[in-house]
């Protein structure tokens, strides 16, 4: 996981740049998510966010996660 110091770090960094652009993806597991949503399926992408993000994973307890229905 990232800290909030190591964020501004590479916000700060980025805005130092000449030319910034637009925005900038911290961390390189964020980089790869963003990356690789580009070219998979969004229900793809959404299947792998929902593994991701999903608040039972982080206290391990399986029996918790659900995978979410698909329509269509």
């Amino acid at each position: 996981m990232r800290t909030a110091d190591d964020v501004v770090a590479t916000a700060l960094t980025h805005l130092e740049r000449r030319n910034p652009g637009p925005g900038v993806i911290d961390g390189f597991s964020n980089q790869l998510g963003a990356n690789i949503s580009r070219v998979m399926t969004r229900r793809v992408t959404a299947t792998m966010m929902h593994r991701l993000t999903d608040p039972a994973r982080r206290t391990r307890d399986k029996a918790a996660t659900t995978v979410p229905k698909t329509h269509g």
